[in-house]
């Protein structure tokens, strides 16, 4: 029974990295129709009871928002980033994000851990405002949320860009949730046009004492300021580069066998040949509990949760790897089991597949390595599992967890990057 806790225990995590849709490769995201709700008055601030008198007063963050919110120039603010954008967040704060295809799917968390706001930077089709902020509060609360708005606020940032700011009613707290959307508009400001998208929901629920409100405040106005900042900046040109080629024999024979992952890191591990040296052009990422080299043409994404942290890697707008590094405690679950979950979460958006090899390779001190190698349609797959078990087909203790595709014209080149990689993690 422990076993298969740990085992649904590892599921639920791979499904929260994955934010649902973690697939490996390139993800199209199509606007979403839905129903179309009757249209209520719209109020521009807090309605307050003063004997017999109906006051409004405007909200201070719709206040400050009209104002213009400012990019924080505070001591112990840090700068995050989410693909190509920087962005600052109070003292302490942390960000862990996600990235499928040209999409990230993130969370911005508080000094005690606690989620803070969903952030998603997305690349999208047209949609109307009222249509994709529906759309995104059905996948996010479901019936939790009011179809009640306190207000709604536009704000020209030039070049077409547009903020646009609302509080979201919420039928199990006290505290609307505040919304920020940056995109770029058609001729109305409610029209979003193609392209990328920024959302911001913030759920400010552990914070509705009274004393709390000013830090409050001045937290959510920094965090959208800064990401105002990042999205009305002219966007830097980025050169993409171009990955390693392996030099093609001069006449290649239609037959020649392609480089296969599982052989060349059984090879390398039994012959102790870790990449200790960093390799020219490539770079080096420093996680909590290991740290491992990767090409420059690669962008890492950082996740981290209490059971493993990792990296997604980017190349283009598709993910084209996934490394978990972390330790099961006490308890273990079959490498079968680890491979079955690992495809469903991050490559059975490729289809199905045909397995052509599995690479086992145990040694007493060293422990236990599996590789698999997969045939998708237009892609190669890699799934390898690294456990320091006692036990063949067994994951227990610390364990590499590895998912790669690479196009079928590039194993060759994608093989020997990923063995070299995963030969640089050092923990």
């Amino acid at each position: 029974m422990k076993r298969l806790f740990w085992m649904g225990f590892l599921v639920v995590l791979f499904a929260f990295f994955g934010f649902s849709e973690g697939l490996l490769g390139l993800r199209t995201v199509e606007p979403t129709p839905t129903a179309v709700s009757t249209p209520t008055e719209q109020a521009t601030g807090t309605e307050q009871a003063v004997g017999v008198l109906s006051l409004r007063t405007i909200d201070p963050l719709l206040s400050s928002f009209r104002d213009g919110w400012k990019v924080p120039n505070l001591p112990g603010w840090s700068t995050q980033k989410a693909g190509d954008f920087s962005f600052k967040v109070p003292a302490n704060f942390s960000v862990s994000s996600s990235k499928s295809g040209a999409n990230i799917d993130g969370e911005l968390k508080d000094a005690q851990g606690k989620r803070f706001a969903w952030l998603f930077v997305y690349q999208l089709e047209s949609y109307g405002v009222e249509e994709l902020l529906d759309a995104v509060v059905a996948s996010l609360y479901a019936d939790r949320a009011t179809s009640e708005k306190d207000f709604e606020e536009f704000q020209e940032l030039g070049d077409g860009k547009v903020a646009y700011f609302t509080r979201l009613g919420m039928k199990d707290q006290k505290m609307s949730f505040p919304v920020l959307l940056l995109y770029s508009a058609g001729e109305k400001p409610e029209e979003v046009e193609s392209g990328t998208v920024v959302m911001l929901f913030f759920e400010p629920v552990e914070y509705l004492r009274e004393d709390q409100q000013q830090a409050l405040q001045g937290w959510i106005e920094g965090i959208g300021g800064s990401w105002i900042g990042a999205f009305s900046a002219p966007p830097e040109e980025v050169k993409q580069p171009t990955p390693p080629k392996v030099q093609e024999p001069v006449a290649p024979k239609p037959s020649r066998k392609q480089a296969d992952l599982g052989s060349l890191l059984v090879d390398a591990v039994s012959m102790d040949d870790w990449v200790t040296s960093l390799p020219r052009g490539w770079e080096e990422e420093v996680a909590y509990t290991f740290q491992m080299y990767y090409p420059e043409y690669m962008v890492p994404e950082y996740f981290y949760d209490d059971a493993f942290e990792g990296f997604d890697f980017g190349y283009g707008e598709i993910t084209v790897a996934k490394v978990f590094v972390g330790d099961t405690g006490d308890e273990w679950f079959l490498a079968d089991d680890v491979f079955d979950e690992l495809y469903e979460s991050y490559l059975s958006g490729l289809g199905s597949y045909d397995l052509v090899k599995e690479t086992p390779y145990f040694d007493e001190d060293m422990g236990f390595l599996k590789v698999y190698e997969m045939d998708f349609d237009e892609y190669k797959g890699w799934i390898a599992i690294f456990s320091e078990s006692e036990y063949t087909d067994e994951v227990a203790g610390e364990f590499i967890l590895f998912v790669g595709i690479s196009p079928y014209d590039e194993v060759d080149s994608w093989a020997q990057t990923y063995r070299t990689m995963l030969m640089s993690i050092q923990f």
